[in-house]
């Protein structure tokens, strides 16, 4: 992705052929961070924006002009071998936009519109609901199966939204006394269960464990849940460095590591009203408050915030 200037219409070789300028009007800050995190090291989560101009060699790019769209927090560049092989979540060269009112060339193959009936608000959260529907796919188990989410951040319980869909008996297992309180408030909000992890119960009887929090305290946390040979999903988008394997492979258990979904089927799902983000979202801010709200965040009082520019 290139920043762009609109007062130029220099084209370089390494600029995908279908692109559209964005430009950025909120960004989607979400809890999903270690506690020692520093603000300057946060990565928002999507970006809303606005399109004003389109490249027209692409197909029906007239037809975003001047609309609302929703694209990725990191951008991939389209044009590499592993975006072409259709991996461009793993492109090596993706790149972010941070800086208020930025415009920038964005690949169309990274731009999802905003249906007119959706906030950006909950746009900006859209990817976080295509990964959640995607973990989905990812556990083989029956209705009636037990599935226990660890976790304390806006995507456990965005995740244990999606995954309630197929496995009513969906629980949610907190393991950060901060933010328990609030956390087990918006499951009850959302009618889903919920333990602190000192609560969870000691037998190994869950038949499927996704774990949010990224530490290695969650994924001992979902060992010992996880009955023998089921599956540990490994949902958060960064992970602790280093984590004891002996029980996982003591339990044979089946570990999957699922950090992005489609952001096009987050926007789907979010439209359908199948994942509630009302409670999980709990304000808005402007970029002078954004120090406050990652405060927020950080210390357990607030799950995700909308900023909006």
């Amino acid at each position: 992705m290139q920043r762009a200037d609109l007062s130029s219409t220099t084209r370089t070789s390494a600029k995908p052929k279908a692109t559209a300028l964005v430009r950025t009007t909120g960004y989607a800050l979400t809890g999903d961070i270690a506690p020692t995190d520093s603000f300057s090291s946060h990565t928002p989560g999507c970006y809303t924006g606005v399109v004003e101009a389109a490249d027209t060699s692409g197909p029906s790019m007239r037809d975003l002009l001047h609309t609302r769209v929703v694209v990725p927090a990191s951008v991939p560049c389209a044009t590499c071998s592993t975006c072409t092989a259709g991996l461009s979540d793993h492109c090596p060269h993706r790149e972010s936009v941070y800086e208020p009112d930025a415009v920038s060339y964005v690949p169309v193959q990274s731009v999802v519109r905003i249906p007119n009936d959706m906030s950006d608000t909950d746009a900006s959260f859209a990817q976080l609901a295509g990964t959640a529907m995607r973990i989905t796919t990812e556990v083989p188990v029956q209705r009636d199966a037990f599935v226990s989410i660890v976790g304390s951040c806006a995507r456990t319980l965005v995740c244990a939204q999606a995954m309630r869909l197929s496995c009513p008996l969906t629980r949610v297992v907190t393991l950060n006394q901060t933010s328990s309180a609030l956390v087990a408030q918006v499951c009850d909000q959302l009618s889903i269960k919920h333990r602190p992890g000192t609560d969870a119960g000691r037998r190994s009887d869950q038949h499927a464990v996704v774990e949010c929090s990224g530490s290695r305290e969650g994924f001992l946390c979902a060992c010992q849940l996880a009955q023998p040979r089921t599956t540990v999903v490994l949902a958060a988008t960064r992970q602790a460095e280093l984590f004891d394997l002996s029980l996982a492979h003591e339990k044979e258990l089946r570990i999957v590591a699922t950090r992005h979904g489609s952001l096009a089927q987050g926007v789907i799902e979010l439209s359908r009203k199948t994942i509630d983000l009302a409670p999980v979202i709990r304000s808005t801010v402007s970029i002078q408050q954004i120090a406050g709200a990652w405060d927020d965040i950080r210390s357990g009082s607030c799950l995700a915030a909308y900023m909006s520019l």
